[in-house]
């Protein structure tokens, strides 16, 4: 097994101009623009007109930490609640709300592939978690990525996820449970949205 690492890549969908969402791998921290857009953010953005988002690694049941400066107390909002200045613990499939526009994190589902480096991935003495045999340098294999919120970094040798996956319709990471055939997150349809909207309007107009 690996360490997941202190930095998790985080799906961030962002609305163009049509309403339908863009798809962007985030790696390290981003300004949220007024246009829908998004920009690495530098060291004084959360001092900033924009909230940040940091994606967040290794923490049960979040993906990212959503930063809101003192300029947009109550202007920037998780799904449909409005965010106090400071920062905020955003989950998988958090909608986030700023200057009219909506934002979707996720945390990504797909299993890493790579060569097994003994530099990189824990040295001479790491066994494969399905067969159990030691890899060797060259070796084909795929690291677990984990569930929404909480990293895994499990090794398997490629062919035996593969035949596992294969073989069993409920094949499930033994690790974590990561399911690898769950389908990614995508935003709801623009109709979906409005409706949910509505739903939110309804419950501030008569407080719910």
């Amino acid at each position: 097994m690996i360490e997941s690492g202190e930095r998790r890549v985080l799906t961030l969908w962002t609305p163009d101009d049509d309403g339908r969402p863009g798809q962007a791998l985030v790696e390290s921290a981003v300004v949220l623009r007024q246009d829908g857009s998004h920009a690495a953010a530098d060291g004084n953005a959360a001092a900033g007109q924009a909230p940040v988002v940091l994606p967040l690694a290794g923490r049960e049941g979040a993906v990212a930490i959503v930063l809101v400066p003192e300029a947009l107390t109550g202007r920037v909002a998780r799904n449909g609640v409005p965010l106090p200045a400071g920062a905020h613990l955003a989950g998988h499939a958090d909608r986030l709300e700023h200057a009219g526009r909506q934002f979707w994190l996720a945390a990504s589902a797909g299993v890493e592939h790579a060569e097994f480096s003994p530099g990189v991935h824990g040295g001479d003495d790491v066994y494969c978690f399905i067969t159990k045999a030691r890899l060797r340098a060259g070796d084909a294999i795929v690291i677990c990525p984990g569930r929404p919120g909480a990293g895994c970094g499990m090794i398997s040798r490629r062919e035996a996820w593969e035949m596992a996956l294969e073989s069993s319709p409920r094949f499930r990471c033994g690790s974590c449970g990561f399911d690898p055939r769950a389908a990614e997150f995508t935003p709801p349809a623009a109709r979906q949205r409005k409706a949910l909207a509505d739903v939110e309007a309804l419950i501030d107009r008569y407080g719910g």
